[in-house]
């Protein structure tokens, strides 16, 4: 169960163990952690640090067709803008399939490969829930709230994963843990597993979308959809398509104030943390709330609104897979 203190303003390392994504033993006491891309301290000033609103989708290479303007199509582009019957491009990135098919009136975007449909701009439906199951990170991995929920998503797809599986093959940042000057020095859960994924007792962080997603693919080639920095109706219709999508969000599912971050740094420059991250599997929506799959061994809702807010200043990380 996830404690009471993980919702409270007091200093992390005086607290008791909180279950989350990342902690670490320091001065003495146990300080959950995980790096997070932070906007208000960015605009502050902070090096390096990209906004939540501009977080970066994946790297894509370019557009590959405007059919009807005569352009050749790519077959390897996995997204394709449809509008009655049309084919009206084709794309590697989900972001640039977004743009064209709302600039598009009554477009949608087709998973090319399986010939399903996976973004229409119909309004949402007034509710929608998808049936998951629900895996305890607990008590085998202390830290292990992404791989977890990755498990639940594959296992939904019907691809037979396991959480143990998954910590061992999650690619790792083997960065060690420093404290130089007064600031911590550690590695960037953008490159891999950042520390000990089963154990408070040793130093530890989390993982974000770029090693997920590559580990999904291993187990659903072809059909992962890194739909990280698009806007969360979007994310919602991606649900309302039919599969749960793996997020990354905070522990007390609400935009958290600035005193719960930081400034770490990592071999690619100074990341902002927050001691609050947390990875759960979206599996339902209505008018009101968000429902998800929490791998501390819940089954919950948080308000849609709040839980969008800490979604996105937790950088809009967000995987799905298309059916």
């Amino acid at each position: 169960m996830r404690g009471e203190t993980a919702r409270s303003s007091v200093p992390v390392w005086m607290k008791p163990i909180v279950y989350g994504a990342g902690c670490m033993v320091i001065a003495g006491g146990v300080l959950p952690g995980c790096t997070i891309v932070h906007d208000t301290k960015a605009s502050a000033g902070y090096p390096n640090v990209p906004t939540a609103a501009s977080a970066p989708f994946p790297a894509a290479t370019p557009t590959s067709i405007q059919t009807d303007e005569g352009t050749e199509e790519s077959p390897s582009a996995p997204y394709l803008v449809v509008k009655e019957g049309r084919r009206l491009g084709s794309f590697n990135n989900l972001k640039e399939a977004l743009e064209a098919a709302k600039n598009k009136s009554g477009a949608r975007i087709d998973f090319k490969k399986l010939g399903s449909t996976l973004w229409s701009e119909e309004p949402l439906q007034a509710e929608r829930h998808i049936e998951a199951p629900l895996i305890y990170q607990m008590p085998e991995l202390e830290r292990g709230c992404e791989v977890t929920s990755l498990a639940m998503l594959l296992q939904q797809a019907g691809v037979d994963a396991d959480k143990m599986t998954l910590a061992e093959e999650v690619k790792k940042d083997e960065t060690p843990f420093e404290i130089v000057d007064h600031m911590i020095h550690f590695g960037n859960p953008n490159t891999g597993f950042v520390g000990d994924i089963a154990t408070f007792q040793e130093p530890g962080l989390g993982v974000y979308h770029g090693p997920v997603k590559e580990l999904a693919e291993r187990y659903l080639p072809g059909r992962v959809v890194d739909a990280t920095g698009a806007e969360f109706d979007d994310v919602l219709r991606l649900l309302q398509a039919g599969a749960p999508v793996w997020v990354i969000v905070n522990m007390q599912y609400q935009e958290l104030d600035d005193d719960q971050f930081e400034t770490w740094v990592t071999p690619e420059g100074m990341l902002d943390i927050t001691y609050q991250e947390h990875s759960v599997l979206i599996t339902g929506f209505d008018d009101e709330y968000v429902y998800f799959n929490d791998p501390l061994g819940e089954d919950e809702r948080a308000e849609r609104t709040d839980f969008q807010a800490a979604w996105e200043q937790m950088g809009r990380q967000a995987i799905t897979y298309a059916k």
